[in-house]
């Protein structure tokens, strides 16, 4: 069984699945709160599925861009399940989780991120396949701004700021089922494997609402 975890944004999310199904429980806030709510929605979810911690052979956690601190509870918890269960431990990116969301694109995807100080994040996918490009961690908006974006789907998430939004990018919830059905055989760049795993860079940041 897979346990996935999200905590990039103030909403707190996991799921379980077993390659056929999954299943979701989340916890919407304005304010994030994953301390306090991340382990009891493992522990309740588990239960009401009649599972526990020792089914558990792979945990996938989201590793960023997101909340910086957020993202460090999320997986503060992926690590230790992992070192307790003894299961394999998986970070996945937030760009790859939003890139799921469009499966077949005639455009390729843009996925791109406010993170601190008129910063960005992006990543570039092929729109049939859904297959990474290229990506940048950090970048200026006078930078970001040269790229030509009628020619890309423009993808954000919840953070998105009046800039992102101004230049019609969609916004996405990004959840923990997203993480769940991600194929990683399909996953080239961003994956991490290596215990204890670690956000994907320290500019992970955006300011909560």
């Amino acid at each position: 069984m897979i346990l996935s975890i999200c905590t990039v944004s103030n909403n707190t999310s996991v799921c379980i699945s077993d390659g056929s199904s999954s299943t979701l429980s989340e916890v919407k806030s304005e304010n994030p709160n994953h301390c306090e709510e991340l382990i009891p929605i493992v522990e309740d979810l588990l239960m009401k599925e009649d599972k526990s911690l020792a089914d558990i052979h792979q945990v996938r956690v989201n590793v960023g861009p997101g909340n910086l601190t957020s993202i460090r509870i999320g997986l503060t918890v992926a690590n230790l399940y992992g070192q307790f269960l003894g299961a394999e431990v998986v970070g996945v990116s937030s760009f790859h989780c939003i890139s799921s969301f469009c499966k077949k694109s005639k455009k390729n995807i843009i996925v791109a991120f406010n993170i601190r100080n008129n910063n960005y994040a992006f990543a570039i996918f092929n729109g049939k396949d859904q297959k990474m490009i290229d990506y940048n961690l950090l970048i200026s908006r006078e930078e970001f701004d040269q790229i030509n974006k009628n020619e890309f789907k423009l993808l954000t998430d919840s953070s998105a700021d009046s800039y992102l939004i101004e230049s019609n990018f969609h916004i996405v919830e990004i959840n923990a089922e997203m993480i769940s059905k991600l194929d990683f055989s399909d996953i080239q760049h961003l994956l991490q494997k290596e215990i204890p795993l670690k956000p994907i860079n320290d500019y992970s940041y955006v300011v909560n609402k």
